[in-house]
């Protein structure tokens, strides 16, 4: 199993813990006190959202660049094709 692909369970891992359970019923369960004027239950869900979009915007472009690397070529859809060459006999 490729290294991105591991990264990604285990990010996903990580954010159902502090999210859902345990993480958010130990840490993020208090109203007080205040960050950013919101309470911090509700900063604490945003800012493991935001964490979560920074890492898989981060496996994803780790993923393009590697996928590149392999002579893979992006198609006008946006999807991976392989680079094939016309060949002419």
């Amino acid at each position: 199993m490729p290294f991105y692909k591991k990264a990604f369970i285990v990010l996903q891992l990580i954010l159902w813990f502090a999210i859902i359970w345990p993480g958010y019923a130990w840490y993020g369960s208090s109203a007080t006190p205040l960050v950013l004027g919101i309470p911090f239950s509700f900063f604490w869900i945003v800012a493991w959202v935001l964490i979560g979009f920074a890492g898989i915007y981060g496996l994803y472009h780790f993923d393009y660049s590697a996928k590149a690397k392999q002579d893979i070529s992006v198609d006008p859809d946006g999807l991976f094709s392989h680079h094939q060459e016309n060949q002419e006999g």
